[in-house]
């Protein structure tokens, strides 16, 4: 049974260090965000692998990243491309692949059972690929906006962000063709079972001795 402390309520909208999601500019709801996002995976970490509540955590924060994403993709990257940084679209590109990648995660984890071994791979492979991701916006994106576009724009959009995150779509559609981000993690180690079948099976199984 997983201990209570990592019970969280996704419901709420206060982010890790107290930031309301619902307060201020849009800037001021997104860093928010983004630390309430980082709280969950947290969370998630510290629950036994195998344990469903795992799975549980999961699929009740989905709502959050995905409504995230689409507050990101209406409010923040029209701004992104307004920028001479943005001339060429590199960086709302790399934005808007990003959300892509990560909706197609989130996706097949939804398909996934908890004690499913590719449910822990996907889950790691998804938590770097949007820590990544948020990291890359707060220190390159952010600044950039903000000292671009004026507060009382960024007030509007917060307003508007408000409205999507109460009225936004919750289930993640990635386009058709959307891979989710690629595994960089070492191959995970093979059980005794696996080593000793590899030790013991000649190369190409044993049907391949077989008389033809």
């Amino acid at each position: 049974m997983t201990d209570t402390h990592y019970r969280l309520d996704w419901s709420g909208a206060i982010g890790w260090r107290g930031g309301h999601v619902d307060e201020g500019d849009l800037l001021d709801q997104l860093e928010a965000e983004h630390e309430k996002i980082r709280l969950l995976f947290g969370a998630v970490q510290g629950i036994p692998i195998g344990d469903p509540d795992r799975k549980a955590q999961m699929d009740q924060a989905v709502p959050v990243m995905v409504r995230h994403g689409v507050i990101e993709e209406e409010c923040l990257y029209p701004l992104v491309q307004r920028l001479p940084e943005d001339a060429e679209g590199g960086l709302s590109h790399v934005g808007r692949d990003d959300h892509a990648r990560a909706e197609a995660a989130l996706r097949l984890l939804g398909q996934l059972k908890a004690d499913d071994l590719v449910f822990t791979r996907e889950f790691a492979v998804l938590q770097e690929h949007l820590t990544g991701h948020m990291s890359w916006e707060e220190a390159r994106i952010f600044p950039l906006v903000r000292a671009a576009v004026s507060q009382a724009e960024l007030d509007e959009m917060g307003v508007k962000a408000r409205e999507i995150r109460r009225r936004g779509r919750t289930t993640p559609q990635a386009p058709a063709g959307t891979k989710p981000p690629e595994d960089h993690f070492r191959p995970g180690e093979k059980s005794f079972r696996e080593r000793m079948h590899d030790r013991f099976t000649p190369a190409g199984g044993w049907g391949s001795l077989r008389p033809h």
